[in-house]
């Protein structure tokens, strides 16, 4: 039986009402609405289905109404993530569905709909970007009555997780990184502090040869120094006691042969002292004066200075450091030393050293000039490397002033450079000026 035969009136093909049960009928199925039931008072969404006999004939159709807000829920609740929202489009890229019940930004509404045609039932992804909301990806689909179902995602919050795991690799990296560096360190020291420990043993063993040299040095120049003052002692106690077994001598004359034997005395005490200094073990750090120590040094090598007719000139600040004090005196000895050494080889004239001492910022300065020939350019990139050395014809040892910069760079934490000029060198020395430690 016709189906259309029982329902004459309202079911005629010309009312627009009844594509439900016509497109059914034509095509296999129809979805129709949003459209407002008067009755029920409510916006309804339809679904109806042709229904045929096992020889495919057509009997009529099936259809339910599906209540427009159910539906409007239904896609609110679906998210990928929290601020995700979805849309239910009909044929004509209608509204049916809004995520959130928010219409989409126009200019995202007016970019999918000229796409429209291109969307099929597997999603395509889009890339927009606006002022307003930033940059989006935007999932659109085509489904089998011709609709299209949109899902718009911030990026923002869809490449959260990607930057989390970027986060979490970035620190177990650094993690793995340091657990690597402490094993390597542990392993370095179990390996190679046998070596550390012998290296720094001949270090000190090279520090301890090089002061032993400066004090034969020393011995040689003082016990000159000495001979002048013992002498004139010998001199007068002689003249006492000749005066003693003649029974010439008075008060006066004794006073006069005690005085002579105070001057020698005190000629000796401070070259004595400066010495026994030099030879004293140093077991703290202690302030020191710069200005003092350089005069100690020169009053240790005056035998040397004269001996090589050697001309000195100081102009020093009262400069005050923190450090070991006999390590300083040995460095400025060092110098010095070579200084001497080279104005003695090179027969230049006028035979110049001249030193100056001031404070430069936050630093102490000592400027040891020479008119020698000054470091030549094969040995200017190794001259503070050991046994580098310009006296190796007269037994230079060469670690002089590798001793020199690496007692200023361990224990003063400075350093040492050089400069050359047209009539001799300059050796400068830099040591912080700290407080009292």
């Amino acid at each position: 039986m016709d189906s259309a035969a029982l329902a004459e009136t309202w079911l005629l093909k010309s009312n627009p009402n009844t594509d439900y049960f016509y497109d059914a009928m034509e095509n296999g199925s129809f979805w129709g609405g949003p459209s407002w039931e008067t009755i029920l008072q409510r916006y309804n969404i339809t679904y109806t289905r042709c229904i045929t006999d096992p020889d495919g004939v057509k009997l009529g159709i099936a259809g339910t109404d599906i209540v427009s807000d159910d539906v409007t829920d239904t896609v609110s609740n679906i998210k990928v993530y929290k601020d995700s929202r979805a849309y239910l489009f009909n044929d004509e890229f209608e509204y049916i569905a809004k995520g959130e019940k928010k219409d989409l930004e126009e200019g995202m509404y007016d970019f999918l709909k000229a796409r429209a045609d291109d969307f099929r039932e597997t999603p395509d992804i889009y890339n927009y970007t606006s002022e307003e909301n930033g940059s989006s990806a935007v999932s659109c689909s085509r489904l089998d009555n011709g609709w299209y179902f949109v899902i718009v995602q911030p990026m923002k919050t869809a490449m959260q997780p990607m930057t989390n795991v970027v986060t979490v690799t970035w620190l177990l990296m650094v993690l793995v990184l340091a657990l690597l560096i402490i094993l390597s360190i542990l392993l370095f020291k179990k390996a190679f502090a046998p070596v550390i420990n012998r290296f720094q043993e001949q270090e000190l063993f090279i520090i301890n040869q090089s002061r032993q040299a400066k004090i034969g040095e020393m011995v040689a120049g003082i016990t000159h120094q000495l001979k002048q003052p013992i002498n004139n002692a010998n001199i007068v106690i002689m003249n006492m006691r000749e005066d003693l077994e003649s029974g010439e001598d008075d008060n006066e004359q004794l006073k006069g042969h005690i005085d002579l034997l105070v001057q020698s005395v005190n000629t000796m005490i401070p070259i004595i002292d400066d010495f026994a200094g030099f030879l004293k073990p140093d077991r703290q750090k202690v302030k020191i004066n710069v200005c003092e120590e350089i005069d100690n040094c020169l009053r240790l090598m005056q035998m040397k200075l004269q001996m090589a007719y050697v001309k000195t000139e100081v102009k020093a600040e009262n400069i005050i450091i923190i450090g070991y004090r006999n390590e300083l005196v040995q460095c400025l000895l060092n110098i010095l030393g070579n200084a001497v050494d080279e104005l003695n080889d090179c027969k230049i004239e006028p035979k110049l050293i001249r030193i100056r001492a001031n404070k430069k910022n936050d630093h102490a300065e000592i400027r040891i000039f020479n008119s020698g020939r000054g470091i030549t350019e094969d040995l200017r990139d190794f001259i503070f490397d050991p046994y580098t050395t310009t006296k190796a014809e007269s037994g230079g040892t060469g670690i002089g002033l590798y001793i020199t910069r690496q007692i200023l760079r361990e224990h003063f934490e400075g350093d040492v450079e050089f400069k050359n000029y047209e009539n001799g060198v300059e050796f400068i020395i830099k040591i912080p000026i700290k407080g009292e430690e």
